[in-house]
């Protein structure tokens, strides 16, 4: 199938039903709400600490370190949110491609019923960072240490390299966990050979999605509402409109491999 063509179908199937941005825009809400909570949580810490004398940082660190604790351990429970969201989307497109109505009750549960599916890949993308981020972090440093920039290139490109592999590895885990139903590690195995089969298609959709998610990263640095600074009643707006356009984004690229999916398993 024609890369342009998948990527303009599956832009033509939200224009005609938008309830899909439905799941990833609740994701983005409560990522914003969480962030700011975060962000008042620093800044109150934060103030504190800079009024206090050396011996008064340590009282201020162990009455707040429960509550920092806390808030930064609602990340992963984030995480899991967003695989669970991102599992909804194949059941969303089958339904369409079946000429279903889309029901996201339905998408909801055949995501909880494939909790397996998502957590194994939840970890496979765990172990990912685990490994390239100190091959990266050594160039990284060394770069800051010698002042060669240069080093930055090879860097960039390792970890570019590694996750358009990743990506081509496990393009078609979630549709066909979702759809087909079927075991973790024959699921990962068919993602595999699927991605191998088809890699001339799904090579240029996987960068145009890597594109799009760094392009994401970086809007949602746009605010910058830093730790110093009060957060007016502007800045939070912005920073919300900024995660429900990151969300927008994400749903794009959630609707893509299913669609693209469907399109295989057809013929």
């Amino acid at each position: 199938m024609d890369f342009l063509n998948v990527l303009r179908d599956s832009l033509n199937l939200l224009y005609k039903k938008p309830k899909i941005f439905i799941p990833n825009l609740c994701a983005a809400i409560m990522y914003a709400g969480f962030e700011l909570v975060l962000i008042k949580i620093s800044i109150e810490v934060l103030d504190k600490m800079l009024s206090q004398s050396p011996e008064g940082l340590r009282e201020v660190l162990a009455s707040n370190i429960l509550l920092i604790l806390g808030a930064l351990a609602f990340y992963p429970i984030l995480a899991v949110i967003d695989l669970i969201v991102y599992a909804m989307y194949p059941s969303i497109v089958l339904d369409y491609h079946n000429k279903r109505e889309i029901s996201l009750i339905k998408a909801l549960k055949s995501a909880l019923h494939a909790w397996r599916i998502w957590l194994a890949l939840g970890l496979v993308l765990l172990m990912f960072l685990l490994i390239v981020t100190p091959a990266i972090s050594v160039l990284t440093f060394l770069s800051y240490t010698t002042g060669n920039t240069l080093l930055l290139i090879p860097a960039g490109i390792i970890f570019l390299a590694a996750v358009i592999l990743l990506m081509l590895a496990v393009f078609f885990v979630m549709p066909i966990g979702i759809i087909e139903k079927g075991k973790t590690l024959e699921t990962f195995r068919k993602s595999y050979r699927l991605g191998k089969k088809h890699r001339k298609e799904v090579l240029p959709i996987v960068v145009f999605s890597t594109v799009l998610v760094f392009l994401a990263l970086l809007i949602g640095n746009i605010p910058a509402i830093k730790s110093g600074n009060e957060a007016t009643y502007i800045a939070i707006t912005l920073f919300v409109l900024i995660k429900m356009l990151q969300s927008l984004i994400y749903t794009y690229i959630s609707v893509v491999n299913p669609y693209f999916y469907m399109k295989i398993r057809e013929k």
